[in-house]
């Protein structure tokens, strides 16, 4: 029977339109719509208590009224049968849809809400107070207090609060800084000092609590004044800042020189909550004072340099070896320094420091059981204002090597990264390093000839080999056959996938998922580089291989190095750049370039190198490294940053959202981060599924320490629309990557990566690496009774006691919805995580969500690590490895 009002069709034997109320034909026609809130039900329904509910307002108050009876009926079914009984099918549907509700009360409140009834008013916020003064607080004592979540309302209030400062955390125990809360009447919300968190400052402290619910959104303000404590001692007392440290310490410097080398000032910082600026040891006499004026900025460190760059020790298994580095400067100023290498094999002592340098021992308790074997570590030493230095320490092993039965394929796993090295150029001129492992000719070990009684005539066919090999030496040195001119030459090396190889070591025979592919053609070689699945087929294109650039030889991507305020494409044919090596080895499935930047009398050298590589928890050849090292080869410092522009393309889609850690929803927009909140990685899916999410891209942004050098970590990244040119400029602005006129201003629909590394000084002879990494991702399978709600991903630094992000994916949630991680013994939640958390935004266009925790484990292993919503589950193991048995260490 159609409705004469709304024209939309209802059963036979309706009397009323179920959309709008309106009397329908025969039914006391014209008499105008019903209402259907207290229409009696042909049928009560009635609750275990024994009351009865003649209509939707009786049925809505008794739910409100009894809602614990009410939930458990709706988990049970009886509502569901109910309505489908009285012919109201939609809400029979509702019904059934919010039992799945993972809070049985937020279910029934999703299901009041769509009752053709308004006898429960709206849930409305209202809170006891908008501010708190807590006067003067303590960092040594402890303090809680309360705040009063009421709602003037009869709907459920939910939502969550948040804390913005740490020393203000949520709850009686512990730091969290989130809590999710729901209440029909009135709530008590405990919130607790944290003293060790308190600042000391001359401003009051003040801290927000944003409550946003569904009925409504409001900020608390906490305000509290920490007072400074003065210094004590003589002659510094009565400072209440570092300046005023320095002013008195200026004064009174042979006095002031205890304080800073017993600990007494970093002591003082500490009790007013304060960072204290110097790093590492403490220097001795006034050594200690300039130091601390070089943390402050108040003078300008001297330019310091280190006897030696490499360290060459032969030694036999379980010897104690000890060697010792001297880091100096020209000037008559003070020096200080202190060292760590990256092997748990050696070990520093405490440095001796002797006005104008600085001498750092270092031992080596027991060289390891290794026979025969090269040992290498690298010493990262700082000095004066944050100058650093790195050392190569080589370590032969006497005796005779023994090879492993068996060697498993090491993985790919991501450690923290390095500070930045500054400032930091040695007063002589650094010889051009090669690219290879600087090792003694004396570490090589001569190899005797065997006595033999063997007749000469053995000899021949060994000297007609011989002769065999020498006439292919010659032949290679005049240029027959595979190979190239050597960096320096005029020419360009040619392809030498037949050379020597070269790039990272692993099990190059396993079979790769990932390709990766460039411009073979002279003509059209613009050494860019890009990336597809083996095995899979464009779904929108079978003839092309499925992709994840754009342009399967990486056209539309593009690589900027800026020097001195002037831009250049990597590698681009100009008359002060030349390309000095084209190396490919595609067995190895790696390829370098390296080009040569000159003008007046300078050189930089810039070198691209790209590698198909095992995935760290995988263990298949799925993940590309991409490495670009910077060297300033000339007598000059000069400004160089470097910015690599991404065109991503997932299985055949061009403006898929981004999952990224730490976000509240999915990045679908223009959207900038800093180095400050860089998240470990980004992924993107193919399709938004769960069940079955398509072809996975994994960007990797932080964390990576490669065995051969130290890189630099991502100063900024942005995500954005392309800007449609594909030689677009080294600066990107909002209005770049914004969406363009006549697209949906909400959502990509050709996105972009672009990653820039920080444009500085770099000083003569500094070396700086940037790296990140591109390639297929997966997520762990909904467990059998989530029906593709929830799925798990990682990412990041998955090594013993590294902290490393688990995300997980939901699909189809609400805002408020609680999340929560459940960890085996073994790992742990970083500090400030909690184990519950709360959807923040919801996709609108894919109704998919995601939240994150930062994780740790402390031992190597492989662990299974679950989150779960309600009733949904899903869980991942996750690959746990000591650096030292990773490929990059």
């Amino acid at each position: 029977m159609t409705c004469p009002k709304c024209s939309r069709v209802n059963p036979q034997e309706a009397v009323y339109c179920y959309f709008d109320g309106f009397v329908l034909s025969g039914a006391s026609a014209g008499t105008g719509p019903l209402a259907i809130n207290t229409l009696r039900f042909p049928s009560p329904f009635v609750f275990m208590s024994g009351r009865s509910c003649l209509n939707f307002d009786d049925l809505a108050i008794a739910c409100h009224e009894e809602s614990k009876p009410a939930s458990d009926m709706l988990k049970q079914g009886f509502l569901e049968s109910f309505l489908a009984s009285i012919g109201r099918v939609d809400l029979s549907m509702a019904a059934k849809e919010a039992a799945k509700f993972p809070d049985s009360s937020r279910g029934l409140d999703e299901l009041l809400g769509k009752f053709p009834s308004s006898v429960l008013s709206e849930a409305r916020l209202n809170l006891s107070s908008q501010e708190i003064n807590l006067g003067v607080l303590s960092r040594t004592a402890k303090r809680e207090i309360k705040i009063t979540i009421e709602n003037g309302g009869m709907r459920l209030l939910f939502g969550s609060i948040t804390s913005d400062s740490t020393w203000l955390a949520i709850g009686e125990t512990g730091n969290a800084s989130v809590k999710n809360f729901q209440t029909t009447g009135e709530l008590t919300v405990p919130l607790r000092i944290v003293p060790e968190k308190l600042r000391a400052s001359d401003k009051p402290l003040v801290a927000k609590l944003k409550i946003d619910s569904s009925g409504g959104s409001s900020v608390v303000l906490i305000r509290a004044e920490v007072p400074v404590a003065p210094f004590q001692l003589m002659p510094l007392s009565g400072a209440l800042n570092g300046r005023q440290i320095a002013l008195k310490a200026k004064a009174n410097t042979k006095e002031a020189a205890i304080l800073f080398e017993n600990g007494s000032v970093a002591k003082w910082y500490e009790s007013n909550g304060w960072s204290y600026p110097v790093q590492g040891p403490s220097a001795s006499g006034m050594g200690a004072i300039q130091q601390f004026f070089e943390a402050l900025g108040l003078t300008p460190p001297p330019k310091t340099f280190i006897n030696q760059t490499v360290v060459n020790l032969v030694g036999a298994p379980r010897q104690e070896l000890a060697f010792e580095l001297t880091v100096g400067t020209e000037e008559k100023r003070s020096v200080y320094a202190h060292g760590f290498a990256d092997q748990s094999w050696i070990t520093s002592k405490n440095p001796k420091l002797t006005g104008n340098s600085a001498i750092l021992g270092f031992v080596i308790p027991q060289v390891p059981d290794r026979p025969g074997e090269l040992l290498v570590s690298k010493i990262a030493v700082t000095s004066n204002g944050n100058q650093k230095f790195l050392v190569q320490v080589n370590v032969q092993v006497s005796g005779k090597y023994v090879a492993p039965r068996s060697e498993p394929a090491p993985e790919l796993v991501f450690t923290k990264p390095p500070e930045v090295v500054v400032n930091a150029p040695p007063p002589t001129e650094i010889p051009e390093a090669d690219d290879t492992i600087k090792v003694d000719p004396k570490l090589r070990k001569n190899t005797k000839g065997l006595k033999s009684s063997i007749s000469l005539v053995h000899y021949v066919p060994f000297a007609g080999l011989v002769s065999l090999m020498v006439i292919l030496l010659i032949a290679d040195a005049v240029g027959v056959g595979v190979g190239g001119k050597t960096e320096g030459g005029p020419g360009v090396a040619k392809n030498e996938s037949s050379q020597s190889s070269f790039g990272y070591s692993f099990d190059i025979d396993k079979k790769a998922e990932l390709k990766l592919d460039f411009s073979h053609k002279s003509k059209s070689r613009n050494f860019r580089f890009g990336l597809f699945a083996a095995d899979k087929k464009d779904p929108k294109d079978e003839s092309k291989n499925l992709r994840l650039t754009y342009d399967q030889e990486g056209d539309s991507n593009n690589t900027r190095i800026r020097i001195d305020d002037s831009d250049y494409l990597f590698a681009h044919a100009m008359k002060d750049v030349r390309v000095i090596e084209d190396k490919e080895d595609s067995k190895r499935r790696v390829w370098r370039v390296s080009c040569d930047y000159l003008f007046k009398g300078e050189r930089i050298k810039v070198s691209q190198f790209v590698q198909i590589v095992p995935g760290s928890q995988s263990g298949n050849l799925d993940t590309c490294i991409i490495r670009y090292t910077v060297e300033n080869k000339g007598k000059n410092s000069h400004k160089i940053g470097l910015r690599m522009m991404l065109d991503t393309f997932i299985g055949g889609e061009d403006g898929v959202p981004f999952v990224v850690p730490g976000t509240d929803g999915f990045v679908t927009k223009f959207t900038e981060f800093t180095q400050k909140d860089m998240p470990d990685f980004i992924e993107a899916m193919q399709f938004q599924n769960l069940d079955n999410p398509g072809v996975i891209a994994h960007l990797g942004l932080k964390g990576f320490q490669l065995p051969d050098c130290e890189p630099e970590p991502l100063y900024k990244l942005y995500l954005g629309e392309n800007p449609g040119s594909k030689e677009f400029g080294y600066d990107a602005e909002a209005s770049d990557l914004a969406t363009k006129t006549g697209k949906d201003g909400s959502r990509f629909t050709d996105s972009v990566a672009f990653l820039y590394w920080n444009e500085r000084d770099t000083n003569p002879g500094e070396v700086r690496e940037f790296v990140f990494s591109y390639g297929l991702g997966e997520i762990s399978k909904p467990d059998g009774s989530s029906g593709g709600k929830l799925s798990v991903t990682t990412g990041g630094n998955t090594n013993a006691g590294k902290t490393f992000t688990l995300t997980a994916l939901v699909k189809d949630a609400t805002k408020g919805q609680a999340v929560s991680i459940a960890l085996p013994e073994g790992v742990n939640l970083a500090s400030g995580e909690t184990k519950e958390k709360t959807i923040v935004e919801v996709d609108r266009a894919t109704q998919m969500s995601q939240v994150s925790w930062k994780v740790s484990a402390t031992k190597s292993g492989v662990y299974s690590l679950k989150v779960a919503s309600g009733q949904f589950s899903s869980q991942t193991k996750v690959q746990i490895r000591e650096a030292s048995s990773s490929l990059f260490r």
